[in-house]
């Protein structure tokens, strides 16, 4: 059976996606706003103290840091729907982590007074802190509708968007953030989020690079930086990034990982496994590392190994189809046949449009004698990849093997259609010929062969051999015994060829060689040579 590796970008190494929730180092010094950020001695206090003194108490209260008196005094002033006790409840809450209920607090006061300065601004940064994305956009776009000339606004906008991996509309709000503010850093961090969602990651990395003059011990900076490195397998700037970001955290996945990609890109398998089961044994509920650890070993030659790791990784996630096709390769390896058929069984159900999985599906039948079902799996691989000619070779060899000759003929000539040197292809289409007796047929394909398939040319040799065609014959038992000089078969009959062909001497050469490999020829040698000729059907076969 002709075989060959898929392409392996399943077996790609696979990065942590550090974009999601990094935002909250530039985030968490960015608070809300009440009316009421004024100083004690402003003359604006005196002036809210004659409408509704308890919110003047509550603000020098909220300064003395005393957060839950001051809720107390604001409670009555709330229930009346004072705007401004409601703004000032809500920064207090916000800054006690009491996030909900603040979202809560500024709804209402966005829909009570909706061209409030700071309302719709506070409950778009309170679902940005929820991960409500899609809702914090539309507010914090109603707070850029009343004040467009807010950088940080400008810039929380854009992160619910990369959070939605709405990048080109990211990277426009944190271009309107840097027009405000051009020295905006959490700005240049959004743009180069935006720049690798969009798989810019050189601008991406030029952008990095800039922040890290500023800051070089910034941890989520360091680890953006090398996914975008790894991406660019720029090793240079891995081996000078990796390094920094494993002093500030010796645990980094993203660290460890790129050094994965340096390893192996470097043919050191063994340095590569290393990495990866370090990330594995840090972070033992993420199903990923142990993916890539299943990947490593499975390079390294290492299946059962390979299989516990990817095993892992499909009872952390059970839905992934990468992980559960690494766990039936690795039993492929190991001979667990009926294992390995399970497990491809269920890479099918989860992901029914891999043809890679089917060509391997394929293959284990076939191996496993099913080749009606192999033929049937290797049909499905063709349809999903019409173009993968290795996969229409191996759907031919499926449906001969199955008996279905003619269906047979039509798979290989889709190969020599579009390839009409394929070895696999050729090879098959003359053993067909063989097989039929079509000798004219079998020499045409054999002919277009660089490298010659001595049992196809044994088997022709002998329909040559039978049908009388001796000299044909004889030329080609030669040329399996230049392959083959061991084949004691092939040269005991040419040795009966060059008898029947009047080359004597030959002949007794051809045969003393025979039996010298195999001794007990030599009664049937006597046998022939005292009843004549050989007969056409006594050429010896394997």
């Amino acid at each position: 059976m002709f075989r060959r590796d898929p392409d392996d970008g399943w077996q790609r190494i696979t990065p942590m996606n550090s974009f999601a929730g990094q935002w909250l180092w530039f985030f968490d010094d960015q608070l809300v706003h009440s009316l009421l950020n004024v100083q004690p001695d402003d003359p604006r206090l005196a002036r809210r103290a004659a409408s509704h003194p308890s919110v003047v108490v509550a603000m020098r209260l909220w300064m003395e840091q005393l957060p839950e008196e001051a809720l107390q005094e604001l409670a009555a002033p709330v229930r009346q729907s004072d705007h401004d006790a409601m703004a000032l409840a809500g920064q207090i809450l916000f800054e006690m982590g009491k996030v909900e209920e603040a979202a809560q607090l500024f709804a209402k006061l966005a829909a009570i007074f909706p061209g409030h300065p700071f309302a719709s601004m506070n409950l778009g940064l309170c679902q940005a802190r929820m991960r409500a994305w899609a809702e914090a956009a539309e507010n914090l776009k109603n707070a850029l509708a009343l004040h467009p000339d807010r950088a940080e606004v400008w810039f929380a906008l854009g992160v619910t968007l990369v959070n939605q991996k709405r990048a080109t509309e990211a990277r426009s709000a944190f271009t309107r953030s840097l027009r405000l503010n051009s020295e905006y850093a959490p700005a240049w961090f959004g743009q180069g989020l935006a720049c690798q969602l969009e798989g810019n990651h050189g601008e991406a990395l030029r952008i990095y690079d800039k922040l890290l003059e500023a800051q070089p011990d910034r941890e989520e900076l360091l680890a953006n930086a090398l996914v975008a490195a790894a991406e660019l397998r720029d090793s240079a700037k891995i081996r000078i990034l990796a390094p920094r970001l494993l002093q500030l955290n010796p645990k980094s996945a993203h660290a460890r990982l790129a050094l994965c990609w340096i390893a192996l890109e470097q043919g050191n398998l063994e340095e590569a496994n290393k990495h990866c089961a370090l990330v594995a044994q840090a972070n033992p509920g993420d199903y990923r590392h142990w993916y890539n650890l299943g990947v490593c070993l499975l390079r390294m030659g290492q299946a059962e190994k390979a299989g516990a790791a990817f095993d892992n990784a499909a009872r952390l996630q059970p839905d992934d189809a990468g992980s559960a096709e690494g766990l039936a390769r690795s039993l492929t390896a190991v001979g667990r046949t009926e294992d390995a058929r399970k497990a491809w069984e269920r890479v099918l159900r989860l992901a029914p449009d891999r043809e890679e999985a089917w060509f391997r599906f394929g293959l284990l039948l076939y191996e496993a004698g099913e080749h009606a079902e192999a033929s049937a799996a290797f049909d499905r691989c063709v349809r999903l990849r019409p173009d993968w000619l290795d996969a229409w070779s191996n759907l031919g060899n499926a449906r001969w093997s199955a008996g279905d000759f003619a269906a047979a003929v039509t798979a290989f000539q889709r190969v020599l259609d579009a390839s009409p040197f394929h070895s696999a292809a050729r090879r098959a289409m003359a053993a067909l010929a063989v097989d039929t007796g079509n000798l004219t047929e079998a020499e045409r394909y054999i002919e277009g062969l660089s490298g010659k398939d001595w049992e196809i040319l044994y088997n022709l040799a002998m329909l040559f051999h039978s049908s009388g065609k001796l000299q044909r014959a004889a030329s080609l038992y030669r040329e399996v015994l230049a392959t083959k000089p061991d084949f004691t078969e092939a040269r005991f009959n040419l040795g009966s060829v060059l008898f029947g062909l009047g080359r004597v001497m030959e002949g007794q050469d051809s045969w003393k060689a025979a039996v010298a490999m195999k001794p007990e020829l030599a009664g049937e040698i006597l046998k022939w040579m005292g009843s004549g000729p050989l007969c056409e059907d006594e050429a010896v076969t394997v």
